[in-house]
Order: structure tokens, then C-alpha cells, then sequence
């Protein structure tokens, strides 16, 4: 049973709702702009109310899994499992052959904000919003922000596995940073700038 809630975890994070907006409008997202299906790539090739509408279905696809684990009768432990796999399935979706560049953020958040709203809340307003408009990076800021989650779960003495849950997640964008430059990694002069760049600005250096 575990097994079906993380197949369905995968499948309806694998929904991509930032390919299909462009498909609809047009635009192939993933040879424009950032060549990314996030909202943040939706926003710069087509606008702001289809990157709201995206940023609204992708965050909803780290809600909805845990929903159905839930109704199947999975504690709310193990159905945040099925929030893992949704993803994983944003980030490697199997409709567009395992690869998407999408980062899991929105999908992140919807997990987070379901399971530990107060923590979720308070950081991304103070964090997310607060950083943004001092250093201007978004990447930046959501690496803090997820960073802080396991932290702010044990201050609001929230049941251990949610900390789990959250390091789980920062590990997970962690690891789609860097996976996404490993070829840039291997082929530059400074791996480790490179490499620092990956992680802190989710960009290559140049």
C-alpha cells in the first residue's frame, strides 16, 4: 500500500501544469526563457496570471497526495511520503521523459505549507519575501528558507518527523541544483565556484 501512495505521489506530481500552460498558449516553456516549467519561467514567457495559475496547481500537487494518503488510512506520517514522490515526479515528471529543469519549489511549499503552516507561513514571509528585497535572489532566499523548515519545526515543537520531512526537502533541492549542472561542474576550471553558484543562485557561472 505504501508503494501505491508513492506511485500516486509520483504520477500526480508528474502533471505538468507549466508545459501544459504553454502548450495551450503556444509556448514551448522548455526551449524559452529559462527553459524551465516552474511559474518563475511561466512568468518571464507568457505573464503573470498564467505563472499564478501554474504556481496555483503545482503548489496544490504537494497537497493533494497527502490528501488521498490520508483518506486511504495512512497517518499523516507516512502519507507525507506521498508529498516526496509528487516531488520527485515535478521534478522527473515520466510524461516529459523524466526531464522538466523544475526545481520542486511550488510543490515544496504546498507540502510544507499543508503539514507545518505556522513554520511555512512565518519563515516565507520573513525569509522569502524579507531576503528577496534586500540581495534581490530569489534562489537564494528559498534556499534559506527550506535550510530553516527543520529548524522551525523543532521550535514549535511539531512531532520529529517533521523535521525529517523538511531536511528530506532541502535535500531534495539540494540535490535538483546540482544534478541539474553536473556537465558544467566536470567541464569547468572552477568546479567549486561553479558548484557554489549551483547551490546558492541555481545558476551556472559564466
Amino acid at each position: 500500500m505504501v508503494f501505491l501512495l508513492i506511485i500516486i505521489g509520483y504520477l500526480i506530481g508528474s502533471i505538468p501544469c507549466g508545459y501544459i500552460a504553454g502548450k495551450i498558449k503556444g509556448v514551448d516553456v522548455m526551449k524559452e526563457g529559462f527553459k524551465k516549467i516552474g511559474a518563475s519561467n511561466i512568468y518571464r514567457t507568457m505573464g503573470p496570471l498564467p505563472a499564478l495559475l501554474v504556481f496555483f496547481g503545482d503548489f496544490m500537487k504537494g497537497i493533494i497526495p497527502i490528501l488521498i494518503g490520508k483518506a486511504m488510512g495512512f497517518p499523516e506520517s507516512l502519507a507525507s511520503i506521498a508529498g516526496i514522490a509528487a516531488i520527485c515526479g515535478h521534478n522527473w515528471p515520466v510524461w516529459l521523459g523524466f526531464k522538466s529543469e523544475g526545481r520542486g519549489t511550488a510543490t515544496s511549499l504546498g507540502a510544507l505549507y499543508y503539514l507545518m503552516p505556522r513554520e511555512a507561513l512565518i519563515l516565507f514571509v520573513v525569509i522569502v519575501v524579507g531576503l528577496t528585497l534586500i540581495v534581490k535572489s530569489t534562489p537564494v532566499a528559498f534556499l534559506i528558507f527550506f535550510f530553516l523548515m527543520p529548524f522551525g519545526t523543532r521550535l514549535f515543537h511539531e512531532p520529529l518527523w517533521m523535521a525529517w520531512f523538511a531536511i528530506g526537502i532541502f535535500g531534495l533541492i539540494l540535490f535538483t541544483r546540482i544534478i541539474s549542472g553536473m556537465k558544467e561542474i566536470k567541464a569547468s576550471e572552477s568546479k567549486k565556484k561553479t558548484l557554489l553558484n549551483l547551490i546558492l543562485f541555481d545558476k551556472i557561472s559564466r
